[in-house]
């Protein structure tokens, strides 16, 4: 079993070494690395053992956090710049091919997305009580599809991630 959505944000805010690799292709990787730390190896069981943690966990999820920060530098693997690699591979791809599928795929899933927000935030799509929170995740995860297409186009925030942190630091 994967981890899903929710514990990938959950380990993005706890871990976000880990949590950059399992939506990587380092993803298995960091998926081992948490079986054999917390479930003896059973990947199966990390995704439930993760929603069950308690406060004492989550600080063993922390200083997981920095012994794969010390494993991936033993290794000498920089997730971000494999991110990178795979961003600029999906760029140089579209400069030998051409832009146009990349322009007409980005331009319909934009005006459909905003379309369906609009109409959702101006009262004009409904669903019953009992399909709100599907709504909601399904809204959740258009717009993160609409956050990568903007960083397809724009580049990845990274960078913008990086001043945020240095601002609340104070250096």
């Amino acid at each position: 079993m994967g981890i899903g959505k929710t514990l990938k944000g959950m380990l993005g805010a706890l871990a976000p070494t880990i949590g950059t690799a399992l939506g990587g292709p380092m993803g298995g990787v960091a998926m081992k690395f948490l079986a054999d730390k917390f479930t003896g190896g059973d990947t199966g069981s990390v995704e439930d053992f993760l929603l069950s943690a308690d406060p004492a966990t989550l600080g063993q999820l922390k200083l997981a956090e920095i012994e794969f920060q010390k494993t991936m530098r033993e290794l000498d693997i920089d997730l971000e710049q494999i991110h990178a690699a795979d961003r600029d591979s999906a760029r140089g791809l579209a400069k030998t091919k051409g832009f146009w599928p990349q322009v007409v795929i980005s331009a319909v899933y934009s005006i459909g997305y905003f379309a369906v927000v609009f109409a959702f935030l101006g009262g004009s799509l409904t669903v019953s009580p009992e399909y709100e929170v599907m709504l909601g995740g399904l809204l959740g995860v258009l717009s993160t599809a609409q956050v990568q297409i903007m960083n397809f186009w724009f580049g990845s925030s990274s960078g913008s991630k990086e001043k945020t942190q240095v601002m609340a630091n104070g250096k």
